[in-house]
């Protein structure tokens, strides 16, 4: 729902995955930014899942996945947009 939205207002939805989300030992999550040219803002809630590849594919249909650059926090370990 929020992936069709953004794109339709030339915004894009990107998804940062992470492994280290405080209150989540031992689970791999993703949330969503919805982002333009002028920044984003975080979606609330999160995707949970017990493995990273388990998480995959609770993720939109579509995405690119993006590896982990230095401009994102070290928790990051990969991006889908």
């Amino acid at each position: 729902m929020h992936q069709a939205k953004a794109l339709s207002g030339e915004r894009w939805l990107m998804w940062f995955v992470s492994t280290a989300e405080p209150g989540c030992v031992g689970q791999t999550v993703a949330w969503g930014t919805i982002a333009d040219q002028h920044g984003g803002e975080r979606l609330p809630g999160l995707l949970v899942a017990p493995s990273i590849e388990e998480l995959r594919s609770l993720l939109p249909e579509g995405l690119v996945r993006r590896d982990h650059t230095y401009l994102m926090p070290a928790e990051v370990v990969e991006t889908w947009d």
